[in-house]
């Protein structure tokens, strides 16, 4: 008798227990409601719920992050359903919604002053001892300039690095937002980017790592800007971070990328900085630094050069002798000992051993030597480099380049005038990204050119509107051969294009036009490039509907000032399958800027195609946004 005793109150206890729980559980779901919370701007950052056309959803796409069946679009079940969620029995303790939402439910246990008395006992272990290990303080935006051998790089690329209480960043940890695929073409990975066949993930990992996963870091500059938030701030950064890990979102080559999802941190952190309403059809990581710049919520910033950006930097402050030692060195031509016994200045051995390190370390980093090689040739040269001392300061001193937030705004609008074979027109442009060679190079890799969806129209006297051309893509590579550097400058251009073809007649032809060649420069005369390249147009009004021919293009990108900057540049191309004919082009660019967004624009080219010759000239006003 008193052990049922015992047992009905246990069970009345436990009954009560429970209808307590629902109690409250519904009595906060209805003061949630009362509050409008699901209304609030930081629900939105949270869930990265944001309005369109068809209403309002979230830019996530992965069903696990969702309480609710319909949360994706629907911000106040998904609200109610968290809230609901904190009440579920802890049978998998990490993965109750308490562990698994953590920037929610602090949220919601501010606004909505929670009872944690009255919710199930919940162990957040594997949080918890990730908090711990992570150890959040401060937060620096990263951003690994553009590498233009890569799609994935071309623009640059944005990340966060999350700095402990301790000073060496060996403890840091990144949070990278990007693509998960093994695709090795760069071409598809460009294309099914841009229309969002691939999943994007968040994801956390110790910084030295990361850093080691970009192969192509020995080549790209890095720029780091520390943000001003609190500790407090960086914990709610930390804690959204981990709601988003392992969860994934459609990538989007052009805009839901990795610097704009990085946003959501940076809302989560401060939601007054509303960062992500600044972008709508395009987000370039550039862009994203300058809104986050333009916030204030930047305090310094620091400039780590490449290994390749070292090695130009010391070989611009070295005589032929140390340089042709040092190379020599780096491929086994010589000895240390033999360098030691040379008869030279000490400055000079100095040097040609620390150009000779950085070779090898930057042949090591390219995959051309393997690790035995680089160890033995790394600690032959400290040892022998350890006995001459230290160098002149300022041969190891790189100056910072003019840093990416000061180059002008990626979107162009160009309004213009001109005349072809002396008939009139006016001319407007519109190029949502990215970048030209006839665009001030500042902040922006010199010989660079990205573009993507240049629109051309014309208005003629006499005949209308017309559409000039449309560049779907057209990019171009020019980097400078030297001694040590033998890279390929390379082109791809395609898209739509208004051509004169037979009885002068112009008509709409599709085009593809790659090239590669090779590159010179100095201060003198610029960037000169010599291209191969090969020619395919398709026109239902070509005799054969096609023309594929091979030519040659050469070209010179001079900046004069500056202000002023100097494009010429001359292509032929001999068609021999399809319809057989030779085409050439003379085009000459003056471009002045006035501000940073603002510039002047005079173009002259002369085309020759079907032995037909015109000339054309255009002056106008480019407007950076």
């Amino acid at each position: 008798m008193p052990l049922f005793f015992i047992f009905l109150c246990v069970s009345i206890l436990l009954l009560k227990t429970e209808a307590a729980f629902c109690n409250y559980e519904d009595e906060l779901v209805v003061r949630a409601d009362e509050l409008h919370l699901s209304s609030e701007h930081y629900w939105e950052v949270l869930v990265h719920y944001k309005n369109g056309l068809l209403g309002t959803k979230s830019l996530i796409d992965d069903p696990k992050f969702f309480l609710s069946d319909i949360g994706k679009k629907d911000p106040d079940a998904e609200l109610k359903a968290t809230v609901r969620s904190f009440f579920q029995k802890p049978l998998d303790q990490d993965n109750h919604p308490i562990c698994r939402f953590p920037a929610r439910y602090r949220w919601l246990k501010d606004k909505l002053g929670i009872d944690e008395t009255l919710l199930p006992k919940v162990q957040c272990g594997r949080f918890e001892d990730t908090l711990s290990k992570v150890n959040p303080k401060s937060a620096v935006l990263v951003f690994p300039d553009a590498f233009m051998n890569s799609p994935a790089s071309m623009f640059g690329h944005t990340l966060l690095r999350i700095d402990s209480a301790y000073e060496s960043k060996l403890l840091s940890y990144a949070v990278n937002y990007a693509a998960r695929t093994d695709e090795t073409s760069g071409f598809t990975f460009a294309v099914k980017g841009i229309f969002g066949f691939y999943k994007g993930y968040f994801s956390i990992l110790p910084y030295y790592e990361k850093v080691k996963e970009y192969n192509n870091m020995r080549d790209r500059d890095i720029w780091e800007y520390n943000l001003t938030f609190s500790e407090e701030e960086v914990e709610r950064m930390f804690l959204h971070m981990w709601e988003l890990e392992e969860i994934y979102s459609s990538y989007y080559f052009f805009d839901e990328n990795c610097s704009y999802n990085l946003l959501f941190l940076l809302e989560a952190a401060r939601p007054s900085l509303r960062l992500t309403d600044s972008f709508f059809y395009w987000v370039a990581p550039v862009d994203t630094v300058k809104a986050v710049i333009d916030s204030g919520v930047v305090g310094s910033k620091v400039f780590r050069p490449s290994i390749s950006t070292r090695m130009r930097d010391m070989l611009s402050k070295m005589e032929s002798r140390p340089q042709n030692i040092g190379l020599k060195r780096a491929n086994n031509e010589m000895t240390p000992g033999e360098i030691l016994s040379l008869d030279i200045e000490k400055e000079e051995k100095i040097m040609a051993f620390d150009l000779a390190t950085e070779i090898i370390q930057y042949r090591y980093a390219n995959g051309d030597i393997p690790k035995e090689e680089y160890n033995v040739k790394y600690i032959e040269n400290l040892k022998a480099r350890s006995g001459l001392g230290k160098g002149v300061d300022h041969f190891y001193t790189v100056s910072p380049p003019v840093g990416p937030e000061h180059g002008h705004n990626s979107a162009r609008l160009f309004l213009g005038a001109g005349a072809r074979d002396s008939i009139d027109f006016k001319e407007v442009r519109f190029r949502p990204a990215y970048h030209t060679l006839a665009d001030p190079d500042k902040g922006y890799l010199a010989g660079s050119q990205i573009v993507f969806g240049n629109i051309i129209a014309r208005h003629y006297e006499g005949k209308g509107l017309v559409l000039e051309k449309v560049d779907v893509i057209d990019i171009l590579s020019i980097s400078p051969r030297g001694k040590f550097f033998k890279p390929l400058s390379w082109k791809v251009i395609t898209g739509v294009r208004k051509k004169t073809l037979h009885l002068r007649q112009r008509h709409s032809i599709i085009y593809v036009n790659p090239g590669a060649g090779y590159a010179y420069g100095n201060n003198k005369i610029g960037l000169f490039y010599v291209m191969a390249e090969v020619d395919l147009e398709v026109a239902s009004e070509l005799e054969s509907g096609y023309s594929l021919g091979g030519g040659f293009s050469v070209g010179v990108s001079k900046p004069v000032t500056d202000r002023w900057k100097l494009n010429l540049s001359f292509k032929k191309t001999f068609y021999k399958a399809g319809d057989d004919h030779t085409a050439e082009k003379l085009l000459l660019n003056n471009s002045y800027s006035m501000t940073e967004n603002t510039g002047l624009s005079l173009e002259y080219s002369s085309d020759k195609s079907f032995d037909y010759r015109e000339d054309e000239f255009c002056i106008g006003i480019n407007v950076y946004f």
